[in-house]
């Protein structure tokens, strides 16, 4: 704008009384506050402001300046919202206007207090002209003028000091001298540090180590001064001392004094072994905690070389907590106590389940009872396992799980990956559906199925050989199997089918193109993919359908679950496993994997000129058919079809009866 004579009009001056009220507002402490502190006061400021005005504008303009939180590590995207909800956040600067950051170029020679003056400057710079190195200046200088005390280091003086070092150092040789300047008022501060200063060692320590080498300290100074301190405070503050240690042993490998961080390692492992036996000084109940610290122990001793752990006598040292370990687990679990609920009434269940079996031929009552139990509607789950959680607090507590000799197999909780928490959390619902499916339906179906019908060894052989699920080869292994669970014998039942159910998997997998081996890259030796391996391939779920591949996982592989598999295969299956609700479900999934394709294959198809059915064989799986039945060419496809009736999808009710024949044919 000119004025009447044709002189340009001067700018509005700025008044730093402004924001004066907002920095009254805040009190003694605004000089050092978070600036994302500042913004509710300097927003308030604003909309008292006169509408339009050049004071509102600035006021608007530092609040959202200082709305956003640092984040000093960020060099591309340094200030993230404090706040996102339902895909909206909170202001950040990126959303300042271009004449906005001309306005706060203005204001911010003019802010006195420290971390605003630095917030604004840092932000000018930062999205307006680059090239100003005044600015770039003036946040530097504000940033580092923070004092490093232990008072204010966890609140602003860690992130401003990290963010001044990142804003120079990527400047290179032309901030030299101020690059070196603060490190060395950093390194001054950090052998200046005692007891009293706490994590903040720890942290300045671990800011210096992660500079350039020209800009560190000497290593060795700062190794013995954090090698005192831990030794000053170990008996008061064993998880400080613990610390101290690590920074020193990190100080010492920049030394290249090896020896004397492998020392440090050793000391962190009998801090740990301290910790732990103060816990179990008092009473048992200390054994969960102390079982965790022994497991820190031995990691740190594990970490030393095996040459200077034997020289050492260290491996002597941990055969002694291995067993201090492993008696702190069974003490562990004599301390768990069972948690009842209310009990869940089944008789319904059962009876529904012993009229579906009842009064009918040999392999119509074998069918239905294969087809009793729906299988896990996987998405159904996970939603009502999502909603669990996030109206649980569960999910802010570690927890572990310890299988029955002690060993911990499992760990969750905490601030960790909910997409885990969530699978955890499935599998253990699917445990409690195991253990009702099988007292509520298959017992008692199984009781009325033998009452009322023999099985005979070679009657299962001809059924699995025409079951499209059995390989050739095996069909006297499954046989066998399914004839011992018919039979009530539930151990050798699932010792002889879970290993087939791995093998099932694997040649479905490489029947669909996958590959399922692992090739050694030093010599070239191919081996078989495990059952967890074949399960956690992409293709399986395609392969096997959503519902049996979580199934086989959750009861076959899973720590948390059942863990079948490898209970069996390494002999670590017990009586009271063998004889479970577990085994019982795994013996009864392997019989619907090889029943069901065979049925679906049988169902009579109706006459549409007559509507009527030709009549089966009261021996269905025992006659020839003329014709080869069309073999599934999945899992997935091999169970029973949706639709009216179904016995896998219906939600009436648990319990279900084989579907009508049109819908069968449908599928075929």
């Amino acid at each position: 704008m000119v004025d009447q004579a044709g002189v340009p009009d001067a700018p509005e001056e700025i008044d730093a009384s402004w924001w004066s009220d907002a920095a009254t507002a805040m009190g003694d402490t605004a000089d050092l506050e978070q600036p994302e502190l500042w913004f509710s006061e300097l927003a308030a400021a604003a909309r008292q402001a006169p509408e339009g005005s050049l004071q509102q504008q600035v006021l608007q303009a530092l609040a959202t300046s200082a709305s956003a939180m640092l984040a000093a590590d960020n060099w591309s995207d340094p200030f993230e919202p404090a706040m996102r909800w339902e895909g909206r956040r909170s202001l950040v600067p990126a959303d300042l206007t271009v004449d906005q950051l001309e306005l706060l170029t203005r204001v911010a020679p003019l802010i006195e207090h420290t971390t605003l003056r630095a917030r604004v400057a840092d932000v000018c710079w930062t999205y307006g002209e680059r090239s100003r190195v005044d600015l770039l200046h003036l946040a530097v200088d504000a940033y580092r003028a923070v004092p490093l005390d232990s008072h204010t280091w966890f609140s602003v003086g860690e992130e401003s000091w990290i963010r001044a070092l990142e804003l120079i150092l990527r400047r290179g040789t032309a901030e030299r001298d101020r690059a070196r300047e603060m490190t060395e008022k950093l390194a001054d501060r950090l052998l200046a540090t005692t007891t009293a200063d706490a994590f903040m060692t720890v942290k300045l320590s671990e800011l210096l180590r992660s500079l350039r080498s020209r800009l560190r300290p000497d290593p060795l100074e700062v190794s013995t001064h954090l090698s005192a301190l831990a030794a000053e405070v170990t008996q008061r503050n064993r998880r400080l001392a613990r610390h101290l240690d690590d920074e020193a042993s990190a100080w010492c490998v920049l030394a290249g004094d090896q020896d004397a961080a492998w020392t440090a390692q050793a000391r962190i492992a009998e801090s740990y072994v301290a910790e732990a036996t103060d816990r179990m000084s008092g009473d048992d109940s200390g054994a969960f905690v102390a079982g965790t610290l022994y497991e820190q122990a031995i990691a740190r001793l594990m970490q030393i070389p095996r040459a200077r752990r034997a020289s050492g006598g260290l491996d002597d040292r941990v055969d002694e907590l291995r067993r201090e370990l492993a008696a702190t687990r069974r003490l562990s679990l004599e301390l768990m106590t069972a948690v009842d609920s209310d009990p869940v009434d089944l008789t319904t269940s059962a009876q529904q389940a012993r009229r579906q079996v009842s009064g009918h031929e040999r392999f119509e009552a074998l069918a239905r009872f294969c087809t009793l139990l729906p299988l896990t509607d996987v998405p159904t789950a996970s939603a009502a396992v999502r909603d669990q959680l996030a109206e649980s607090l569960s999910r802010l507590f570690s927890r572990m799980t310890l299988a029955g000799d002690g060993r911990k197999v499992a760990v969750g909780g905490g601030i960790g990956d909910v997409e885990d928490d969530l699978d955890a959390a499935l599998v253990r619902d699917f445990g409690i559906r195991v253990e009702m499916s099988a007292v509520g339906v298959l017992m008692p179906a199984l009781g009325v199925l033998q009452a009322e019908h023999r099985f005979a060894l070679d009657t299962l052989q001809r059924l699995c050989l025409d079951s499209p699920t059995v390989p050739a080869g095996h069909v006297d292994l499954w046989a066998r199997g399914l004839h011992h669970g018919l039979n009530g014998d539930f151990p050798s039942a699932i010792a002889l089918l879970v290993p087939q159910l791995e093998q099932v998997v694997r040649l479905q997998l490489r029947a669909a193109g996958a590959y399922t081996l692992v090739v050694d890259p030093d010599n070239g030796v191919e081996s078989e993919k495990g059952l967890g391996a074949l399960l956690g391939m992409p293709e399986a779920t395609a392969v096997l359908g959503e519902s049996l591949a979580f199934e086989l996982r959750a009861l076959l592989v899973e720590q948390q679950g059942a863990n079948l598999r490898n209970h069996v295969a390494h002999g670590l299956l017990t009586d009271g496993q063998a004889w479970s609700a577990y085994a019982l479900y795994a013996w009864w999934l392997a019989l619907r994997l090889a029943v069901v394709p065979v049925w679906l294959s049988r169902i009579p198809q109706t006459d549409p000129s007559t509507g009527s059915q030709p009549v089966d064989s009261a021996e269905g799986a025992e006659q020839e058919d003329p014709a080869q039945p069309e073999r599934p060419e999945t899992l997935a496809e091999a169970e029973p079809p949706t639709g009216l009736g179904s016995p896998a999808t219906s939600a009436d009710s648990s319990v279900h009866g084989p579907p009508p024949a049109g819908a069968a044919r449908e599928r075929q």
